[in-house]
């Protein structure tokens, strides 16, 4: 079962599982992005969380020992010998790549979901017949697993942020959901914000983190007039410099060598 918790300083979540959790919620992920190689900034901040998970499925990050419940009764009724704890793996993720992730996933589900689109986006990819087909075979799968990912994020900030800013953060971003299958809240947004909020949080103090990340998550769902500057000036300065905008950065981000989670 996969396992997503507060780290001890509310600088992230610390998530676990075993081999296969961590593996069937990486997968599904990326399948929800769909197969088009020509990634904007939204898939490429998600594939990063997806980066970590990878990595801890590897066994790259830690390693947990977790009681499996088989006790010396259970051994004598199976007549067996068994480790009485099983072998988790598990990974720290800032909190607000964990839930801006969250957030931008409801915009692919939306079409990953729906028939009519799928059928599309199968039919414009170049890919094998014997791919199409795989992910086709996973498709409902994939997103019950990419569903029960986004929900054990928003329980573990509910227990960050208390009942009220849970309730009315949640409300407001299954809202901002639209019917249309082509409408999107963050296929196109400058992820280059995230970084900005990231060194108000990164760098807060922790007794105050709490009402800080409600606020954070806040900006993100109702992006307010410092996230357009912050989205001009990117994509301003791509222009002049004929770049793409994930090739440019914000003066004055730097993340820290070791992180207190």
């Amino acid at each position: 079962m996969l396992n997503i918790k507060n780290t001890d300083q509310l600088m992230g979540v610390s998530i676990s599982g075993t081999y296969d959790d961590l593996k069937e919620i990486y997968e599904a992920i990326g399948n929800v992005l769909g197969p088009d190689e020509t990634y904007d900034l939204t898939p490429i901040r998600i594939l990063g969380v997806c980066y970590d998970l990878r990595h801890c499925f590897m066994g790259d990050r830690e390693v947990e020992y977790v009681d499996n419940n088989f006790d010396e009764d259970l051994r004598a009724y199976h007549k067996g010998n068994h480790p009485d704890t099983n072998v988790h793996f598990s990974v720290n993720i800032l909190w607000l790549e964990v839930i801006f992730s969250v957030l931008a996933l409801d915009d692919y589900l939306r079409s990953y979901e729906n028939d009519k689109s799928f059928k599309s986006m199968m039919k414009k990819s170049d890919m094998k017949d014997a791919v199409k087909d795989y992910y086709a075979l996973r498709r409902f799968e994939d997103i019950a697993l990419v569903r029960l990912y986004q929900e054990k994020v928003w329980k573990a900030f509910r227990q960050a942020c208390g009942d009220a800013a849970y309730k009315r953060l949640y409300k407001k971003a299954k809202s901002n959901n639209n019917d249309y299958i082509n409408f999107s809240n963050y296929k196109d947004f400058c992820t280059h914000y995230i970084d900005e909020l990231e060194m108000k949080y990164i760098y807060s103090n922790p007794e105050k983190r709490e009402k800080l990340l409600a606020t954070l998550v806040r900006k993100i769902i109702e992006p307010g007039d410092d996230y357009y500057d912050v989205a001009e000036s990117i994509s301003n300065y791509a222009k002049e410099n004929n770049v793409s905008m994930d090739q440019v950065g914000l003066a004055g981000i730097k993340y820290p060598d070791t992180i207190k989670w």
